[in-house]
């Protein structure tokens, strides 16, 4: 009689134990699959070229396929404009403190600026453009430098090229193009230089 309920113990513990882990395996989620890259580095896509994608690869940066069709300046008279930055990713923000700025300043006139120019762009069927930081340009030159003839539809000219990030009240940031003998510099705002458009995605 004993042997036969410590069978029956064992029988109803193992279908328990059976029935548990059933129930747990059956209640485990899975691991969700990474999300697919939206984009490499070097793809034509959304209006330009990817040329940096984020760890994520659902992030990055384009740049326009060309530069702005005339060489402008970044103000038309020189006047401090506080709150731009020079870091890699606030060139959007920048773009929208200049251009705001310049829009409500006193010696507003219609002649076109590089962020506001930038700000109001609509290029290739996307009107969030913005006029790159200097940490974003010099990373585009270096990504340029490294990538050589996979970038001939997009490269810089041999020209200097304006950034939104403001140095003084009266001089901001510019990058030189590619093939250029001039450095990373400053320069009185009302000078013309080449504007190349980016966006985010």
């Amino acid at each position: 009689m004993k042997s036969t309920c410590y069978g029956i113990k064992i029988t109803l513990l193992w279908l328990c134990c059976t029935l548990l882990l059933g129930c747990t395996k059956g209640s485990e989620k899975k691991e969700p699959e990474p999300l697919k890259p939206k984009a490499s580095v070097g793809d034509k896509f959304e209006g330009g070229y990817v040329w940096y994608v984020d760890s994520t690869g659902q992030h990055g940066l384009i740049v326009a396929d060309k530069d702005l069709p005339k060489r402008l300046r970044w103000q038309t008279c020189a006047f401090d404009i506080a709150g731009t930055g020079l870091a890699f990713g606030t060139g959007k923000s920048n773009t929208a403190i200049v251009a705001n700025a310049i829009r409500t300043s006193p010696c507003f006139s219609t002649e076109l600026t590089a962020a506001v120019a930038c700000d109001e762009l609509d290029y290739a069927g996307y009107s969030d453009w913005f006029l790159p930081s200097l940490d974003e340009m010099r990373a585009f030159r270096q990504f340029l430098n490294t990538h050589g003839a996979m970038t001939a539809s997009y490269t810089l000219a041999i020209d200097l090229y304006w950034t939104s990030t403001q140095v003084k009240y009266d001089e901001a940031a510019f990058v030189p193009g590619m093939n250029s003998a001039a450095s990373f510099d400053n320069e009185d705002k009302t000078t013309y230089f080449a504007v190349r458009p980016m966006r985010a995605f």
